[in-house]
């Protein structure tokens, strides 16, 4: 399992712990494959999906290697999706043979 250092700094990351539970129980290893090229403004503060995906556009890249591999992305929140499918391209772009997306919830004002 990969994953990605979160953009919020906190004491507790619920994602991460998350992510180690299911990759114990899977008999898998968490593996920091992404880093944030520049930083971004929040996704909610962007109002629509153009100014989402203009956010995110080339603001990951990967660390380490990813060729072959089949991935799941897990985040706690899909709002629009442009996030995800940055770090999706990404990902496929350095030659990830599959990226599956796992999230926990989504918003109610998907306005994109």
């Amino acid at each position: 399992m990969y994953q990605c250092r979160p953009s919020t700094p906190r004491s507790f990351h619920p994602v991460y712990e998350y992510c180690q539970a299911l990759a114990e129980a899977m008999g898998k290893h968490v593996r920091n494959c992404l880093v944030k090229t520049r930083p971004t403004w929040p996704q909610k503060e962007m109002k629509t999906l153009a100014q989402k995906r203009a956010n995110v556009a080339g603001a990951f890249a990967v660390q380490g290697e990813v060729a072959g591999q089949r991935i799941l992305l897990v985040d706690d929140l899909y709002d629009s999706g442009a996030t995800l499918e940055e770090i999706t391209r990404v990902l496929l772009r350095n030659g990830a043979r599959q990226v599956n997306v796992l999230t926990w919830t989504r918003t109610i004002h998907m306005d994109a």
